[in-house]
């Protein structure tokens, strides 16, 4: 298995400014559309300007062809990606574990290479995981034109939409992350993969922790947006002859959002920079991550009144995508229970 290629302070600080930097020219002004017209082309601009950062192929090796970041580079990477458009973050997220995973299985080369994938012209995405008859939701799944199925065995085979033991089915209208027009993937044969190889010893924590922490640094994001517009609200309202910022109730939630984000991304960091990440930590922070995101986004409704409920104002949307992260890859209560 490659280990990862560890980087540098000032080479990460590098990385979240450039990603900062493309997110304020070609997400920001468009998360909007992203979500309620997924087919508008706004998606599909700023994926193929994503290869010009490296990051639809940041965690391959870069014997292979890919970037060669550290779960915790990649992870702040998809933060800044996450304070734009979380859609957008959890489609380079399944690309990237796809990618990675058919790399540990020595199949990169034979799905035509990483080049395509990290130029953006061609999408993968990973079903996690898959057994006969579950249906896995997969974000990006229904572009990808490459989808990688791997079971909690640890094996790992890639396919197609088109194969007779998979069915895939886009999800006409989710409730959440739908900017990325996400799939409902089902093995519905017992053929392909579950006839092929373990990959390795401990191959299918690996996927699970990359997929885990992924999801934990997409939260951070929507969490850290819903706090930010939440204050720049509450700064320019005015209830009561004061700006409602002013109003104590109003502080407290923003101090609790100030706080929830300083521990999970803390949490975020210790899990990260493992030398081995620890499946049972990183199942903890994506479950905190996915909480403190689903609190907080609520909190920035509240915090908005009535508005809050207008897609103008872009909250809603933070608040249903946070929905939608604590089940993904697995539920909730399916990680409590491991």
């Amino acid at each position: 298995m490659p280990d990862d290629t560890r980087i540098a302070a000032g080479e990460r600080r590098m990385l979240v400014e450039s990603v900062a930097s493309f997110r304020a020219g070609a997400i920001d002004d468009f998360a909007q559309d992203m979500d309620e017209s997924p087919s508008s082309g706004r998606f599909d601009d700023a994926w193929n300007k994503l290869a010009e950062l490296g990051l639809l192929a940041g965690l391959v090796c870069e014997e292979s062809g890919g970037q060669g970041m550290d779960v915790y580079s990649f992870c702040l990477a998809l933060v800044e990606l996450a304070l734009g458009q979380a859609a957008l973050a959890a489609a380079v997220l399944s690309q990237n574990v796809a990618l990675w995973a058919l790399d540990i299985a020595g199949e990169l080369d034979n799905a035509g290479g990483v080049d395509d994938f990290a130029g953006g012209a061609s999408r993968a995405a990973i079903a996690w995981p898959v057994e006969v008859g579950r249906s896995v939701f997969v974000p990006g799944g229904s572009t990808a034109g490459l989808l990688v199925l791997a079971s909690e065995e640890g094996a790992v085979m890639r396919t197609a939409q088109g194969d007779p033991t998979i069915s895939v089915t886009e999800l006409d209208y989710p409730l959440g992350l739908r900017a990325c027009r996400p799939a409902v993937v089902k093995a519905t044969g017992g053929e392909g993969l579950f006839a092929a190889p373990v990959v390795s010893a401990g191959a299918e924590r690996a996927i699970e922790s990359r997929l885990l922490l992924g999801v934990a640094a997409v939260a951070i994001g929507i969490t850290r947006q819903g706090r930010d517009k939440a204050r720049a609200y509450a700064a320019e309202r005015y209830q009561a002859g004061r700006m409602i910022i002013e109003h104590e109730q109003i502080r407290l939630m923003l101090a609790a959002m100030d706080q929830r984000l300083f521990l999970i991304a803390s949490a975020l960091e210790r899990a990260a920079l493992r030398e081995r990440l620890d499946v049972a930590e990183c199942r903890s922070v994506k479950v905190t991550a996915c909480d403190s995101a689903m609190v907080s986004t609520t909190d920035a409704v509240q915090v908005h009144g009535g508005y809050g409920y207008m897609r103008e104002y872009g909250v809603e949307r933070l608040m249903r995508d946070a929905a939608y992260l604590r089940s993904y890859p697995r539920t909730r209560t399916a990680l409590l229970l491991e």
